[in-house]
């Protein structure tokens, strides 16, 4: 599902924002070294000069390095290097130095600007623990070092590093991942506002498969007990979606009407549609989703139409030229085709009913009242739209 944000559901938006294996140099990565970055303005001209210039020369370096690294790695993930041992045996020589160049750099930064450490530091663990996940001794020593420094900000990313290990060594284990949630939780409870925990937390999302129960427990722990900016965003884009489920559903079992004008400027109203089920499709071409659910979608047309079954498509596009693009090359999309031409982009229409997310599929009845919505697209939602418009067809 897209929203009108271009967002994903909760979970699909946790595993999008993971710092797991696959980007050496993520966007977690970045904001860390930026919001150093920023840091600089407390400081004298000259030295925030010098330190702004050593930042970029660094990000310069770790993209440097990542590249080589994706170079040797081909099609492969680094989740896909750290899981499969042949794999790892094969690549890990190969990527392990170009990561110790990387963490080799971070340690000359922060002795040269101590007070950006706290910025680089984080992701310097980050990184020790994927060399530590790909067989280097030297990365396990260094976490292990760190676990026991003085420095209580150290010692701390130091643990989250070797937690990530510990979580992407437990394999499928609950038992274990239970266990090294209740660590996860004890630093919570120091440090609530450290979007580094919600980072990793969302990481173990992306690490393989996790267990209902765990996932919970996860979505739990970010939404309820982090306070920092990235989880207060992600409790917030909860709360929307709830509200927004809440509205649908005060719609359903009631009388409904679509009434709006079609790309071709003819005037559009369901309720000519007596005795019909109606189908009624949001969607947008810019949509990935949208697109993935036309197939099913156009054989519901084809099999049910002469059963009783018609289709109204409600655009959600920014421009009409490419809607009219679209569907010249879609002739199958043979049915009306709602854009209000007044407001480009998200629809009126989808927003006075509290639609967030696309494809959104509203199932009327031949009575002309509201039995079903679907939010999203996959196979399993595609057959129960099936499922939902047989019964109405009778």
């Amino acid at each position: 599902m897209v929203n009108s944000k271009n967002k994903k559901t909760w979970l699909t938006r946790l595993v999008a924002a993971a710092v797991a294996g696959g980007l050496f140099l993520t966007l977690a990565n970045l904001s860390h070294i930026n919001q150093a970055a920023a840091q600089t303005t407390a400081q004298t001209a000259p030295a925030a000069k010098g330190m702004e210039k050593a930042m970029q020369s660094l990000q310069d370096a770790m993209n440097a390095q990542s590249m080589k690294m994706k170079a040797i790695l081909g099609n492969n993930g680094l989740g896909d290097v750290i899981a499969d041992p042949a794999l790892r045996a094969k690549l890990a020589p190969k990527i392990l130095p170009h990561m110790q160049i990387i963490i080799d750099k971070f340690d000359a930064f922060i002795k040269q600007y101590p007070q950006a450490a706290g910025m680089i530091r984080d992701v310097k663990y980050h990184e020790l623990a994927l060399m530590e996940l790909l067989g280097d001794q030297s990365a396990t020593k260094a976490i292990a070092a760190g676990q026991k420094s003085h420095n209580p900000k150290v010692a701390f990313a130091a643990k989250l590093a070797d937690l990530e290990v510990q979580w992407h060594q437990s394999g499928t284990n609950s038992a274990s991942e239970s266990k090294i949630l209740d660590q996860v939780q004890q630093l919570v409870k120091q440090e609530p506002a450290n979007d580094d925990l919600t980072a990793v937390l969302l990481g173990f999302l992306q690490s393989g498969p996790v267990a209902p129960t765990i996932q919970a427990r996860i979505k739990k722990i970010v939404t309820t007990e982090l306070k920092g900016p990235y989880a207060l965003a992600l409790q917030q884009q909860e709360n929307s979606q709830k509200s927004m489920e809440k509205k649908l559903d005060s719609l359903k079992d009631k009388p409904m009407v679509i009434d709006g004008t079609q790309v071709d400027g003819k005037p559009f109203n369901s309720a000519n549609w007596k005795g019909k089920v109606v189908l009624v499709d949001f969607w947008a071409t810019w949509c990935g989703p949208c697109r993935a659910s036309l197939p099913h979608v156009e054989s519901l047309y084809k099999k049910y139409h002469s059963k009783g079954l018609d289709i109204v498509s409600v655009s959600n596009d920014n421009s009409v030229k490419a809607l009219k693009a679209f569907l010249k090359a879609h002739p199958q999309m043979s049915w009306p085709q709602l854009f209000d031409a007044k407001h480009p982009g998200w629809s009126p229409m989808a927003t006075s009913f509290g639609i967030s997310g696309i494809p959104t599929q509203f199932v009327i009845d031949r009575g002309g009242v509201l039995r079903h919505i679907i939010v999203g697209y996959s196979p399993n939602l595609a057959a129960k739209l099936t499922a939902d418009i047989r019964p109405l067809l009778k």
